[in-house]
């Protein structure tokens, strides 16, 4: 699953994919578009589409923290294969400084234990 940042903008891109141009108001009391250019003809998206799918995209975003956490952590992905290599050349695949680091990383960072969000049972 692709992990979209939660923003208005991904939010219509993801609705209305096929949108080339647009431009979106809200004051706070009133939400819409003052442009809409999509060449298949579809409508712009709802205000609560959009509130619903930033909704879905935030809990998904939030869930995966660990994940952006641990990429952090684990460093440049050169530097990982460059490990791996000389583990793989020494014969120590079990104990080498890449599966120290990675065993490392998932034992600071732990994955939720909780299932990743049900978001398409969501609705309006």
């Amino acid at each position: 699953m692709k992990i979209r940042i939660p923003s208005l903008e991904n939010a219509v891109k993801f609705l209305r994919p096929n949108v080339l141009h647009w431009d979106f108001y809200n004051d706070g009391e009133t939400a819409r578009f003052h442009m809409w250019d999509d060449p298949t003809g579809s409508d712009p998206p709802t205000w609560a589409e959009l509130s619903l799918q930033i909704r879905k995209d935030n809990a998904i975003w939030e869930y995966y923290e660990y994940a952006r956490k641990r990429e952090e952590l684990y460093g440049d992905i050169g530097d990982q294969l460059d490990m791996l290599y000389n583990d793989i050349k020494s014969g120590d695949l079990q104990n080498g400084n890449w599966i120290k680091l990675i065993d490392s990383v998932k034992e600071k960072i732990k994955k939720p234990e909780n299932p990743e969000p049900d978001i398409e049972n969501w609705t309006l």
